[in-house]
């Protein structure tokens, strides 16, 4: 779908339990073998899913911070937070 599916409800908020952080990684820290610069650093990659139950009852599900949803293919969606790490050149 390339239109909000659930326009008119609200979109439910992810609680702690439903947050995913992945391990920073340290290969770019001065530190790590071998010393020095390694002239890179990581940004952290936020991703989220977000569900509301529209006026007809259904579950609706948007992984791409509310901008496109589906109709959910599993009541077993929770709204979600998922925490990356991409690697950036200097």
């Amino acid at each position: 779908y390339s239109t909000l599916v659930g326009s008119s409800g609200q979109w439910s908020v992810a609680t702690w339990d439903h947050v995913f952080v992945s391990p920073r990684p340290h290969n770019c820290e001065w530190d790590t073998a071998p010393l020095g610069s390694k002239n890179c650093h990581y940004d952290p990659v936020v991703q989220t899913v977000r569900t509301l139950v529209n006026e007809n009852g259904q579950l609706i599900v948007s992984y791409d911070e509310g901008k496109t949803s589906q109709v959910a293919t599993s009541r077993g969606e929770e709204p979600s937070i998922y925490v990356t790490w991409k690697r950036v050149e200097e």
